[in-house]
Formats: C-alpha cells, structure tokens, sequence
C-alpha cells in the first residue's frame, strides 16, 4: 500500500473510522473522503500525509472538525469543504497551505474565518457556495 497515490472513499456512508495510518498512504496525494457522512472528525494522521495535494470532504454531513495541524500539508493545492459538513471553524494553521490553489466552502456553516486566510498567497479560486 505504500505506492497508493490516490483514495477514494467515496459514498462510504458507514464510514467513521479513517482505516490507515500514516505510514500505509506516505505517497499519497489525492484523497477523496466525498459523502462519507458518518465520519465526524478527520484523524490527526491526516497531517502527516505531506505528500498530499487534494482534500475532499464535500457532503461529509457529519464532519464537525479538522485536524489543529493541517497546515502541515503546506504541499496542498486544492481544498473543498463544500455541502453539508458541520465544520464551524478553520484552524489558523489554514495559512500555512503555501500552495493551496483552490478552496471551496459554505459560508452558511463555516462561521469563523482565521487572519491566516489572507496569508494565502497561491490562491487563484474561492468557491463559495450559499447553498446546503
């Protein structure tokens, strides 16, 4: 498992449990978590996949956070947080996505935005979608 590039657990509606570690999906740069809606929180492991270049969470509807440190993937370049995720807050350590191109996201759910948002400097797309 340690070449795995790409995840996709999408539609895994019984999913809670993030199912390897770290050091299984080292390589790992795509991670497709879409319509996993019993998942409630992203592990911490999630931080050391430094290899990482997409996130997707979109309809995780039971997702109520993100892991402190996930601005450790400063290798990160696309990031969507869109549908019915619970996620009230983006950790401050969103500014350290030195990379980060795209960000998609409800402004209905997400309530606080960090300063470290303007730290953004490879940003090109914000999608926001006012929809649930």
């Amino acid at each position: 498992m340690e070449g795995f590039i790409s995840l996709f657990l999408n539609g895994c509606t019984r999913l809670r449990h993030f199912p390897f570690g770290s050091e299984k999906l080292i390589r790992l740069k795509y991670l497709n978590l879409e319509v996993c809606k019993d998942i409630e929180w992203l592990p911490n492991v999630v931080e050391q996949l430094t290899a990482l270049k997409t996130l997707n969470v979109y309809q995780c509807s039971n997702l109520k956070g993100l892991p402190l440190g996930l601005g450790k993937l400063s290798g990160l370049k696309h990031l969507d947080l869109e549908g019915r995720i619970r996620v009230k807050t983006l950790p401050d350590s969103i500014g350290q996505f030195g990379s980060l191109r795209t960000l998609q996201f409800n402004p209905t759910i997400i309530i606080v935005f960090p300063d470290s948002l303007g730290d953004l400097t490879s940003l090109r797309l914000i999608q926001i979608y006012d929809r649930v």
